[in-house]
């Protein structure tokens, strides 16, 4: 489909520099949500979390933090070393995109293959903070499965309520 407007090379090419730059920052989130999962399901088996209010009330507080601070409440005992370093990459990487990014990149804004060099660096920065949202959700998987939680069949009950609250 066509749009509604003339849309020139330039003007897509800045568009996907920006569509990647979403794309990186939403993988960065996911990895967050992924680290608060992480936290409160190591909260809850520890007996921490007795209730559904209790789950819901540490969830919000861990919400509220920044990933540096989340980091902080992980035990470092509970990620192999490698993992615990590529947190601290990430968290360095997620900093520079926030705050730093367009700023540093400004001048490349302005030609072509410096465009299409930004849309892989950021293309290639989501897909690193994929890969490292994927390890921490096996590591909330493996944990479940030995304390005998389903987290697949979960996942679709809360799933299912997402689609009958959204109709």
């Amino acid at each position: 489909m066509e749009p509604p407007y003339d849309v020139d090379d330039e003007s897509a090419r800045i568009r996907e520099v920006y569509a990647r730059y979403g794309l990186a920052m939403y993988s960065a989130q996911l990895l967050e949500t992924g680290l608060i999962q992480f936290v409160v399901t190591l909260r809850a088996d520890a007996g921490n979390l007795n209730t559904q209010q209790e789950y819901d009330e540490e969830w919000d507080k861990l919400a509220k933090m920044t990933f540096g601070q989340l980091l902080k409440t992980i035990d470092p005992s509970l990620l192999d070393p490698a993992t615990a370093q590529e947190m601290d990459k990430a968290l360095a990487l997620r900093n520079r995109l926030a705050h730093k990014y367009f700023w540093e990149k400004a001048a490349e804004m302005l030609g072509e293959k410096t465009k299409e060099q930004m849309v892989n660096e950021l293309q290639g920065y989501a897909d690193y903070f994929k890969s490292l949202d994927e390890k921490v959700t096996e590591k909330i998987y493996a944990w479940a499965k030995r304390c005998g939680i389903d987290l697949e069949k979960l996942n679709e009950e809360e799933m299912a309520k997402l689609r009958a609250n959204t109709r």
